[in-house]
């Protein structure tokens, strides 16, 4: 029986030894989890400030960018014009000239009421 109780006491030492490490690396793993996690919260702290000076200047660009609106929208209409564009049709120019001549005669003739 001796035999039976030495061995069941060499496997409780065993066991117990094994438990102390695993005990070990856990308090260790915890360690190293809870200096990753101040690292993480001091990192995320010295962020914030810098996330909201970059919001901040997002603000501000949208800002300006809604003053840029109008001229934007001018180059727009502007950028697809060519020279030809701003010449006038020759037919325009003829019927100008045509008017001009007619009130020209209206002008040189006496009006039939004044004639009278």
């Amino acid at each position: 029986m001796r035999c039976w109780l030495k061995a069941a006491k060499d496997s409780a030492e065993a066991s117990q030894t094994d438990l102390k490490e695993k005990h070990q690396a856990a308090k260790d793993a915890k360690a190293a989890a809870d200096a990753e996690q101040k690292a993480a919260a001091k990192s995320l702290e010295d962020f914030m400030p810098d996330l909201k000076k970059v919001g901040d200047s997002l603000d501000e660009a949208k800002e300006a960018l809604k003053d840029f609106d109008v001229p934007m929208q001018a180059y727009a209409e502007l950028k697809d014009l060519k020279e030809d564009d701003f010449k006038e049709p020759e037919e325009e120019v003829e019927d100008e000239a045509a008017k001009r001549a007619k009130v020209g005669e209206a002008e040189a003739a006496p009006a039939p009421e004044q004639a009278a």
